[in-house]
């Protein structure tokens, strides 16, 4: 990963009042018809509504999910393993 690579602390931010997930230089705007929510840990979250997830240079990470579920109640959700700082997508139902 690019924290082990660079041997630097990096940091996803997941800001809930403006719907925007922010990752180093890339943003991903997330659409109104679909409901964001995150989960990580208590000291990761701020007062004005953004979660972190940070991936650390031994390859470890805070931990965390992220999902996105859509009106007819489908959900996809990234989550990322405090341990190994894998990431595993999980999709909704097809």
């Amino acid at each position: 990963t690019q924290s082990t690579s660079k041997g630097m602390t990096h940091q996803l931010i997941v800001d809930l009042i403006s719907r925007t997930i922010y990752a180093g230089t890339m943003t991903v705007d997330v659409p109104e018809n679909l409901t964001l929510t995150v989960k990580t840990g208590a000291e990761l979250i701020s007062q004005d509504s953004k979660g972190s997830i940070l991936f650390f240079a031994d390859g470890t990470s805070s931990g965390g999910e992220i999902t996105l579920s859509g009106p007819s109640g489908a959900s996809a959700s990234v989550r990322i393993n405090w341990i190994t700082g894998a990431v595993q997508l999980e999709g909704p139902p097809t």
